[in-house]
């Protein structure tokens, strides 16, 4: 089952996180006209990188679990309703009406966690919950920037100005997920980890090592692309191309790494059931 488990995981985070970052993109572009045009040049590839992300959730609800929650209600059917309305929020180009049924859908990813099934189940599910969604804000829009946004600015470095102020605007929010996701990731270790034996005795306690030694790594490319690439974008060089080229290719090992991360989360899960 871990395969289910973590195309959902890509998914999720994916088109959370993308479809965050569209729907800032478009109230930045409200008072600035050079991120406008960026997103007009890029409209063809952001509705493509939402529906590729959309595969993988819709073939891989049908492999969840039937539980009910509190006795009665059909987990599997709200994943469908959800997913039915999350389909028509795509196709009606309505980015808010998405966000808000992702943050459902993550939500219900949640309530099928090895959180939801502790005896004092809701403080630990929201902590859950809050995890997911830090980690879809940050790694999906990530990936929205590395595979939509960096090719239009390569494509044309009149979108420079444009991508400037798109990566100083994020660069905050990630490092706002990071500290939650930090903070979070603590308390459930907590939850589930009885003792630092367990880190290295237990598959859940390994796939948790491998989970944080991804984390570190992802951490070190937003250092990287704040400190490093950053400062280059504002001054301007003279190669502000080899910049580009460079800042893609960090974006897109972020990217992958993301993937593997992910991969270690659905095993945590798959472990632990």
């Amino acid at each position: 089952m871990i395969i289910p488990h973590w195309l959902t995981l890509i998914s999720l985070i994916t088109l959370t996180g993308g479809c965050a970052l569209i729907w800032q993109l478009r109230h930045m572009a409200q008072n600035t006209p050079a991120i406008q045009t960026l997103l007009q040049t890029s409209a063809h590839h952001q509705r493509l990188f939402l529906r590729i992300a959309f595969v993988p959730l819709a073939l891989s609800v049908w492999a969840l679990p039937t539980p009910q929650l509190l006795g009665f209600i059909d987990l599997r059917l709200v994943g469908l309703v959800l997913l039915m309305a999350l389909a028509a929020a795509l196709w009606l180009q309505r980015i808010g009406w998405a966000i808000g049924v992702m943050t459902l859908l993550l939500l219900l990813q949640s309530a099928l966690s090895r959180s939801a099934m502790l005896a004092d189940w809701l403080l630990p599910t929201l902590t859950d919950w809050l995890h997911l969604t830090l980690a879809a804000i940050w790694l999906g829009g990530v990936a929205l920037l590395g595979l939509v946004i960096m090719p239009a600015v390569l494509r044309d470095p009149a979108h420079i100005p444009a991508l400037a102020s798109i990566l100083r605007r994020f660069s905050p929010i990630a490092t706002f997920c990071v500290l939650g996701l930090g903070l979070s990731g603590i308390i459930q270790a907590a939850l589930f980890i009885s003792d630092f034996n367990a880190l290295f005795t237990t598959a859940y306690g390994q796939a948790l090592l491998a989970k944080l030694a991804l984390f570190v790594l992802l951490i070190g490319f937003g250092a990287w692309h704040q400190q490093v690439m950053m400062p280059k974008l504002r001054q301007k060089l003279a190669k502000l191309g080899n910049t580009l080229h460079h800042l893609r290719l960090t974006l897109l090992a972020e990217s992958v790494t993301s993937l593997l991360l992910l991969f270690f989360v659905a095993l945590m899960k798959t472990v632990a059931q």
